[in-house]
């Protein structure tokens, strides 16, 4: 059985395309528990259509960010169990040319914002926004950043390690970004 890796990064606009359909990106939240699934039980879990599911599962396993991890029969008919390619997966954007990365920002800053507004409108006490200017020097620069990335680790690792789930799926965007 092919086993995941710990980080798969996306260097490819045809891969990152592939993943930040909205569909998609909910087909990977819930492989956050790394377990195997069909595209029966993903259907189940997103309340749609197995064919509708199994057409976004066909798309992802075509770029390689989801892989076919076991197989079994069951009443006469296999069960495909699928898993995505590493257990992090993340975009580098950097990689992606000046095309890729604008599509990029504007498909994540569109969902996001969707997101958010609907979240200010049905739990307004779930929600936090906040945008901040700093001067920074680039010692400064780097060790803001080397800090939100361990922040977005530990808790990453920290849901990770836990069952149950928590009551709500909360998103989190973080962007730094020199100014002109």
């Amino acid at each position: 059985m092919k086993e995941q890796l710990e980080v798969y990064e996306i260097t490819t606009l045809e891969e990152a395309k592939v993943l930040t359909n909205e569909l998609r990106m909910k087909i990977f939240s819930i492989y956050f528990d790394q377990k195997p699934r069909s595209a029966k039980q993903l259907a189940d879990e997103l309340g749609l259509s197995p064919s509708k599911v199994h057409y976004h599962i066909r798309e992802l396993v075509k770029v390689g960010l989801l892989f076919l991890y076991d197989t079994k029969e069951v009443n006469g008919i296999i069960e495909k169990y699928y898993l995505p390619i590493a257990k992090d997966v993340r975009i580098l954007i950097n990689q992606l040319d000046t095309e890729g990365k604008q599509q990029i920002v504007d498909k994540t800053i569109s969902d996001m914002k969707k997101q958010l507004l609907e979240s200010f409108d049905h739990h307004p006490d779930h929600s936090l926004f906040r945008s901040l200017n700093l001067h920074l020097n680039l010692t400064e620069k780097q060790e803001l950043e080397t800090e939100l990335i361990t922040l977005m680790e530990k808790w990453e690792k920290r849901i990770k390690s836990r069952e149950p789930k928590g009551d709500k799926n909360y998103g989190i965007f973080i962007s730094m970004f020199a100014k002109s």
